[in-house]
């Protein structure tokens, strides 16, 4: 293969990473990582196309690398000029659980409250098996909730481990 082949290669294999990421979900087509492979596959793409002269897909290519790199440029200065309303909806952990259980529990008893919360890292016990999947699993809740998230979390904590101390007294006294 000659140097223009190769290069237009990892340019249209970066597009397709790209795509296929995207597709099967493992980042979104609004991520800076999205942006970034298009921009510079694409960038590639067209510079392989000039050197063979191959002229509609210059621009074709082009216009796609302008196009990714001013979504990667407008993704990033927006990142960095969040309105209150919008930075007030960015989660923030407010627990780190030890197992899945403890993290729904938690949940639940902020749902109790009217505080929406999430679990994260739920998924992992899958990939990493036998392993301990301690602070893996975080539960998020609105920046704008946290404090009133915290004060439910402080109970539970309270509640969780008077539950385990009394739970590990009767499992002595029974041996």
């Amino acid at each position: 293969m000659s140097l223009p082949d190769w290069i237009a290669t990892i340019g249209v294999s970066l597009l397709l990473l790209a795509y296929v990421l995207d597709v099967t979900d493992y980042i979104a087509d609004d991520s800076p990582w999205f942006f970034a492979l298009n921009a510079i596959g694409a960038s590639l793409a067209c510079y392989a196309a000039l050197m063979i002269k191959f002229w509609p897909f210059v621009v074709l290519e082009g216009i796609w690398a302008g196009v990714s790199v001013v979504a990667l440029l407008r993704r990033w200065l927006r990142a960095s000029e969040l309105t209150p309303e919008e930075a007030s909806q960015q989660l923030q952990m407010v627990y780190s659980a030890s197992d899945l259980v403890q993290a729904q529990m938690l949940v639940d008893a902020l749902a109790a409250e009217s505080i929406e919360a999430h679990v994260l890292g739920q998924y992992l016990g899958g990939a990493i098996g036998e392993l301990p999947a301690q602070s893996m699993l975080r539960v998020v809740v609105a920046a704008s909730e946290w404090g009133r998230a915290r004060a439910v979390v402080e109970r539970f904590e309270a509640e969780f481990s008077s539950a385990t101390e009394s739970d590990a007294r009767s499992v002595s006294d029974n041996s």
